[in-house]
């Protein structure tokens, strides 16, 4: 099964993607703690496209530094994830890009 990014209020999703509500992302949460994938860059500060190259830098560079956090995600292979974004662009898509390459 193809990973694969949904809108969390549309459809069925097995993880979580988006930030939590006390401001965890992937900036500042261990991977499967609530909020790990998160993205703290705000379309309403960066603009959509601005706030999904912010994290991909952070994501790639996270993928390349931490073991723990690559493993974790690379866990999700195959999984539905679930965020707000969908159908639009999403931060969403570097996690399915990165596991589907």
């Amino acid at each position: 099964m193809k990973t694969r990014v949904v809108n969390l209020h549309v459809e069925n999703y097995d993880i979580y993607i988006g930030r939590s509500r006390d401001g965890k992302d992937i900036t500042n949460t261990r991977p499967t703690d609530k909020g790990w994938l998160g993205n703290p860059f705000t379309v309403k500060e960066y603009g959509r496209k601005g706030a999904i190259r912010k994290y991909k830098e952070v994501f790639y560079d996270k993928i390349e530094k931490d073991e723990t956090f690559r493993y974790a995600v690379e866990q999700l292979k195959g999984k539905i994830l679930g965020c707000f974004c969908k159908p639009k662009a999403c931060h969403g898509d570097v996690i399915v890009e990165y596991l589907e390459e």
